[in-house]
């Protein structure tokens, strides 16, 4: 059974590199919050990749993620770049910072790694500590993805994935109806699946991953 903690100490599984939508939606966050000081919560940061990143743009960076390695990586690679950030060991239904409000929220292909019921939790956190006028950004496992009807049915949608590296973890995979549901009171910038077509043979070949949903989401201005 894969164990987060374990993962996240072999560089084969840590991502290094921001995703490239990453830096438009910064730019974004920037211009909608101009003259303030952005503060930024990377949900389910992993190793730090877009933590380092948003510090770097001179961002107030919060980040969490269950896996204390990938906490203790994320601050091993902050201190490199003699950089800060506050971080925190908690899972996703946690919010380390309950006074906190943030201008952005990110989570990268993580919060569907649980049961519905708890990403809903995860999701009503971002909703209820974004400011009016804030950006949440992220992608999330959809039902079309080649593992959708393999391993373990944990709950209609959610598996027990039972072959490879993170065999033993949860996924929740959305159809678009179900999504929609779990975004109900954001307003939508961008909602888009990326869809996969490829033979079963040529998965290990294919540099881009699963069939995910990708979102851009704004919290309304209050009225």
């Amino acid at each position: 059974m894969a164990d987060w903690n374990k993962l996240f100490t072999d560089e084969a599984h840590i991502k290094r590199a921001p995703e490239g939508a990453f830096y438009k939606w910064a730019s974004t966050v920037e211009d909608l919050f101009k003259g303030e000081t952005i503060r930024a919560w990377d949900l389910c940061c992993g190793a730090g990749r877009h933590t380092v990143a948003m510090t770097r743009r001179g961002w107030d960076v919060y980040a969490s993620d269950l896996a204390e390695t990938g906490i203790a990586e994320t601050r091993s690679w902050l201190d490199r770049f003699d950089l800060d950030a506050t971080l925190a060991v908690a899972d996703m239904t946690d919010m380390p910072w309950p006074e906190q409000s943030f201008h952005a929220v990110i989570s990268w292909d993580s919060i569907h790694h649980n049961t519905i019921a708890n990403i809903r939790t995860a999701v009503a956190h971002v909703r209820e500590r974004l400011v009016p006028g804030g950006l949440f950004i992220g992608t999330i496992k959809s039902d079309k993805a080649w593992s959708a009807n393999s391993g373990e049915e944990v709950e209609p949608g959610t598996r027990r994935k039972n072959v490879g590296s993170d065999a033993g973890v949860l996924h929740h995979f959305f159809n678009e109806d179900e999504l929609r549901a779990l975004f109900d009171g954001f307003d939508y910038i961008a909602l888009a699946e990326k869809v996969m077509d490829y033979k079963e043979y040529d998965r290990a070949l294919n540099p881009f991953g699963f069939t995910t949903w990708a979102f851009c989401l704004r919290k309304p201005n209050e009225s």
